[in-house]
């Protein structure tokens, strides 16, 4: 299926959502993922089991960065905790093969910081979305937050100005990250193994395929 044929309409302006929102942060997320064609994510700390990103919304991107604020033991030791559950080995399998597909990039922040989390999507319908691209500030997660009691706002902003600027960011704090694409992989694939073969995952031909990356950004971190 073409994730561009299915994409939904977004508001021209600002959509703020809450925990509590639909669609949800982690529906829109998905959706912009899936028709983009490049995405950036600058998130303080991830949480592997929580990613459930189906293969419709991996298929479309070019390139993936994901700059992370700290990998710690407790990042990794999610994976295999996550391995030992139908549901949540399923999620990995799906992320580990998306790591396999050449399309993804990861790393450490190191000693920098931001406050909040943000990410920009680029090669965005033009019809659908104003300057085609779209950068999101605030909460990013797939499942409820944990272990905030109140609320957890997330902002999405259509347009180019605002991609640019956080875009902009995003390459200032990425130049100084380093690779650990490696790290959180090895961490995946041994949690895997560790539990043996599991059930084929359905409608992914275990394996999540794409466009490779291609074409130059400019110094906003945005294609031309």
């Amino acid at each position: 299926m073409n994730a561009r044929a299915a994409w939904p309409a977004v508001p021209v302006g600002p959509l703020l959502l809450d925990e509590r929102s639909s669609p949800s942060p982690r529906e829109v997320i998905g959706a912009l993922l899936g028709a983009a064609q490049e995405a950036c994510f600058a998130v303080a700390r991830i949480r592997l089991a929580a990613i459930d990103l189906a293969a419709s919304e991996l298929a479309g991107v070019r390139r993936c960065r994901v700059l992370l604020g700290r990998l710690d033991a407790d990042v990794l030791a999610d994976a295999e905790a996550a391995a030992q559950g139908g549901a949540l080995r399923r999620n990995l399998e799906a992320l580990a093969f998306f790591l396999e597909s050449g399309r993804v990039e990861v790393r450490a922040a190191g000693r920098e910081a931001w406050v909040p989390d943000f990410s920009v999507f680029t090669g965005l319908p033009a019809d659908a979305v104003p300057g085609g691209c779209a950068a999101i500030v605030g909460g990013h997660y797939f499942q409820r937050p944990f272990p905030i009691a109140g609320p957890s706002l997330t902002c999405v902003i259509p347009g180019g100005a605002a991609a640019r600027r956080a875009a902009r960011r995003f390459e200032e704090l990425w130049a100084r990250g380093y690779d650990v694409l490696p790290v959180v992989a090895d961490a995946i694939a041994r949690a895997l193994a560790a539990m043996g073969p599991g059930a084929p995952l359905g409608g992914v031909g275990r394996r999540v395929e794409g466009p490779a990356a291609s074409g130059a950004l400019d110094r906003d971190g945005l294609r031309r």
